[in-house]
């Protein structure tokens, strides 16, 4: 059946985006890099302290399991209606700015639905539905957050077993990418806004 679509307003607590974001200029010849932009959600209770730091599921619906045996789940972003118009941008800076707004909009702007269950997977809401009757349904979620909208800093969330350090390795290791060292924080500027293509020489950074 069609999705019947309504606006709702849920508390949620940190929510930690991880993303691998892919250059198609610099995918070519390389088959082991997924075709477009990925990124997964976690959910925490507190802020990041660590790269350490356990992550839990987010029990959202457009948030899909990608399931291997080889590791425990993660949690997906469906990026169906990803505007990709950005490709066409030369900038890569700017490209970059747009990938990561397309992201945060696929998982914030559009409208949630069952289409993973229709499928025959659970997304994390449908799993996490019952580590806590206060998210057990949508309705009860709005009803919980409209009392306490610091409420989602409490839920139990499903722990997930990894960590910003373990995903990121992941992503690594699984795509087959370099692992990038900058020496200070300029380095680590220059490497996020123009993918590393002309790295300066790694200095210490003056105290403050």
């Amino acid at each position: 059946p069609e999705a019947v679509y309504r606006r709702v307003t849920i508390a949620l607590p940190y929510v930690v985006v991880i993303g691998l974001f892919v250059s198609r200029a610099k995918s070519r010849g390389r088959s082991r890099l997924p075709g477009r932009s990925i990124a997964c959600v976690f959910f925490r209770n507190k802020p990041l302290e660590s790269l350490d730091d356990e992550l839990c599921y987010p029990a959202l619906l457009n948030l899909l399991p990608g399931r291997r045996a080889d590791h425990p789940p993660l949690s997906f972003i469906c990026t169906q209606y990803l505007d990709e118009s950005f490709h066409g941008v030369q900038d890569e800076p700017e490209r970059f700015r747009r990938t990561v707004q397309g992201m945060v909009s696929c998982l914030f702007d559009t409208g949630f639905n069952h289409h993973a269950e229709d499928g025959g997977t659970a997304s994390w809401f449908t799993t996490s539905g019952a580590v806590d009757p206060r998210i057990a349904s949508i309705e009860a979620w709005e009803r919980a957050t409209a009392e306490d909208p610091a409420f989602a800093c409490t839920v139990p969330w499903l722990p997930s077993n990894w960590t910003v350090r373990s995903v990121t390795d992941h992503f690594l290791n699984r795509f087959g990418i370099d692992r990038p060292i900058p020496g200070n924080a300029p380095s680590l500027a220059r490497f996020v806004m123009k993918h590393a293509s002309n790295p300066a020489p790694s200095k210490p950074d003056k105290p403050r």
